[in-house]
């Protein structure tokens, strides 16, 4: 597996394919607005009283989360299709994105696992340093690229240990692959340089970079990779 190769096949393909699956991109980006709505309010309506609407606010957010990871799953379902030659529109990715609830609970698990090492480097870098917020989280994420595909497209029990499987040999590469996401890091550190009349641009721009490009993105390389994966596992047995 050439990473040089999956980069340029993965970008061809994002860029002949991107206004098919951008509906959901756009939706993702709608519904994070709610997620955001404190960083908005505070620009528009600085002196708004809290105490009334911060319970709603809550509730539609945790509501809002929960969309949001099913709209990210639509997206893995639109680009395995798309990558596969199959035509499918919004609603079908929709419907097709199942898993929620198993996603969320390996999601529990994986912080679980994690828990004790970020307390460590949380208790010696400090719990807001450049390491432990960025780097560890980088570091994480590419240790569980195919957790998504395998809810979605397997019947499998013991999703992390499946994900491990898969990743056999390419630790390395896949940590190259995940680049995209050091887009979003290194955008994340400009935080800590700007000033609070500034932050509601920065939360903007950080939305629109994140979900129009890096999301999508790493969507097609990782789909890339694990089809790949798939095949070559097929010609093996």
């Amino acid at each position: 597996m050439d990473v040089k190769n999956i980069y340029k096949s993965s970008w061809n393909f994002f860029v002949n394919n991107y206004t098919k699956f951008l509906p959901l991109v756009a939706l993702f980006f709608i519904i994070s607005l709610i997620t955001e709505a404190d960083t908005v309010i505070n620009k528009f309506i600085p002196d708004v009283a809290y105490d009334w609407y911060s319970i709603v606010l809550i509730a539609v957010s945790l509501f809002a989360f929960a969309y949001l990871i099913k709209i990210n799953l639509a997206l893995f379902v639109s680009v395995n299709s798309l990558l596969k030659n199959e035509e499918i529109n919004t609603g079908k990715a929709l419907r097709s994105a199942k898993g929620i609830m198993r996603l969320i609970g390996n999601t529990f698990l994986i912080i679980l696992i994690w828990l004790i090492p970020y307390v460590l480097l949380g208790l010696f870098f400090g719990f807001t340093s450049i390491v432990t917020l960025y780097i560890f989280t980088y570091f994480t994420e590419s240790l569980y690229p195919f957790i998504s595909q395998i809810i979605l497209f397997e019947e499998k029990k013991g999703v992390i240990r499946r994900n491990f499987r898969l990743m056999k040999g390419i630790y390395l590469k896949l940590f190259l692959l995940n680049a995209p996401i050091l887009i979003v890091i290194i955008y994340g550190l400009l935080e800590n340089t700007l000033g609070i009349q500034w932050m509601f641009y920065y939360r903007m721009g950080y939305l629109l970079l994140s979900i129009f490009f890096v999301l999508p993105f790493s969507a097609v390389i990782l789909t890339n990779v694990y089809q790949q994966l798939i095949s070559r596992e097929r010609g093996n047995e």
